[in-house]
């Protein structure tokens, strides 16, 4: 949804109540005019989706019980965390960024982790890389194009990009994040603690991406 500047006429009263209003909710003004406007309008904002999608993904990674979501009020990020069973617990850290002028990609998927252990970085950098040969081995064929991604320092990038247009439906694509979040989630915890090995997370990847988790 693209912005263009304009001119308006405002009482200064009127301007004095939206700025103490956009500063308690950590909005610009502007940003502030818009989001009222729109609701009274009954135009749904980028950043109105942005706020709907991540409700959503609140309430579905919240049944799993293993992954804790932490939306980020006014902000088009929002973060999830997990831990690993090993030794003291290290924390997995789920970043979700939806750009508020999306194109073909609607933003990125960050998995960060980080431990004193190289032993556990090694293992965990393993386990991203066979991530990415899967996803480019099965989704290519599919018409998703190789997808690029972003590791270094424990951290890996995703670009999100729906293969379906229905995908782009806040309450479709906020299940779909969930969803392979909670599957990526999962297979590395079994790949990392050992109980399953690559030709059975193979398996397990592709028995979900025909379930629909990981079209993105």
């Amino acid at each position: 949804m693209s912005k263009n500047l304009y001119s308006v006429l405002l009482d200064d009263e009127v301007v004095r109540a939206l700025d103490r209003m956009a500063l308690a909710r950590g909005m610009s003004r502007s940003a502030l005019c818009n989001l009222a406007l729109a609701e009274f309008a009954g135009v749904l904002t980028q950043e109105e989706k942005i706020r709907r999608i991540f409700r959503m993904m609140d309430e579905y990674v919240g049944r799993s019980g293993d992954i804790v979501a932490f939306p980020a009020d006014n902000r088009p990020v929002m973060s999830l965390k997990s831990s690993l069973e090993y030794k003291y617990r290290p924390t997995i850290r789920y970043e979700v960024e939806l750009y508020r002028t999306p194109g073909e990609d609607l933003g990125e998927i960050s998995v960060i982790f980080r431990t004193q252990s190289q032993a556990l970085m090694e293992a965990v950098t393993a386990f991203f890389r066979l991530w990415c040969r899967l996803e480019n081995a099965y989704l290519t064929p599919l018409g998703r194009g190789e997808i690029t991604y972003t590791l270094s320092g424990g951290r890996l990038r995703r670009a999100i990009r729906p293969m379906r247009e229905e995908d782009r439906d806040p309450e479709t694509l906020s299940r779909r994040l969930a969803d392979y979040i909670t599957l990526l989630d999962t297979l590395m915890k079994k790949t990392i603690r050992g109980e399953i090995g690559e030709a059975e997370l193979e398996e397990r990847y592709a028995a979900g991406l025909r379930a629909g988790v990981g079209l993105l």
